[in-house]
């Protein structure tokens, strides 16, 4: 599916973030804010890849692991974690990264992902391959980043409907 700033060739804003030794990236749109990383309440029974819960300015948000989602090893925060507040519906999540910041990418550094890629797993998390210069991020699609069940579970968790 074509985007308006693909058709329009616009550049797109990603927030690019660290998560153990690799850096990823999601798009701007996508993200509420970006917040110091604060305690965390654990949830029982929660699957492994949700480190527990944040009050966000009155609003229960369920904070996701991402190297245990992307089936990464276990990683210590970096030197400068955050919490990445992502929108998918009506459903928000909280990620722990490292090291965000907003880059500018153009088209031509965006790129398909490998179609090895495409065949793994039950969805796809990967929206698209970044390089720049210097640095090389993969693309994550916020929609895709939990299954339908996983974001309708997290929804009644935080009090509102699925996304």
């Amino acid at each position: 599916m074509e985007r308006e700033h693909e058709r329009s060739g616009e550049g797109l804003q990603v927030l690019v973030f660290g998560v153990g030794e690799e850096e990823y990236c999601v798009e701007v749109e996508k993200v509420r804010s970006v917040i110091d990383l604060i305690d965390i309440t654990r949830m029982p029974r929660a699957p492994k890849f949700v480190k527990g819960i944040i009050n966000l300015r009155g609003q229960i948000v369920a904070v996701l692991d991402l190297a245990e989602r992307l089936k990464l090893p276990p990683c210590k925060p970096g030197p400068k974690p955050r919490i990445a507040v992502i929108e998918s519906g009506d459903v928000v999540v909280g990620v722990v990264v490292d090291s965000p910041e907003v880059l500018s990418l153009t088209v031509e550094e965006i790129e398909p992902p490998p179609e090895l890629l495409m065949r793994e797993g039950d969805f796809n998390i990967i929206k698209g391959v970044a390089k720049t210069e210097d640095r090389l991020f993969v693309m994550l699609d916020t929609e895709r980043l939990l299954t339908a069940e996983e974001w309708e579970d997290l929804g009644e968790m935080a009090g509102t409907e699925g996304g």
